[in-house]
């Protein structure tokens, strides 16, 4: 079960580093307004050392590793919604035009 769940880890890192790419290459398709899909990536690359931080090794006995993970995580969470909700805005300015 344990070796799953580390599997499972491993695969979310990747993932991240996926949406850091993609958001890295949406960036550059607008060229009116990137700085949501840029926050979107900062957003990603944040959320990607997160999940990189659990990796390390004694990371289950330091509580200080633990802690400086979450946090990394929360402020990746509100860059994340900060980069959507200015794509959103994005487009409801384009759809108004």
């Amino acid at each position: 079960m344990e070796s799953i769940l580390e599997l499972f880890g491993y695969t979310n890192t990747f993932t991240w580093l996926l949406a850091a790419i993609a958001a890295y290459k949406f960036s550059g398709i607008y060229d009116v307004q990137n700085k949501g899909w840029i926050m979107v990536m900062i957003g990603s690359i944040l959320m990607l050392v997160r999940q990189a931080v659990q990796h390390l090794p004694n990371y289950d006995t330091n509580y200080l590793m633990q802690v400086v993970r979450f946090g990394i995580g929360i402020a990746s969470g509100i860059i994340l919604a900060y980069g959507f909700y200015t794509l959103f805005k994005l487009l409801k300015k384009i759809q108004s035009l």
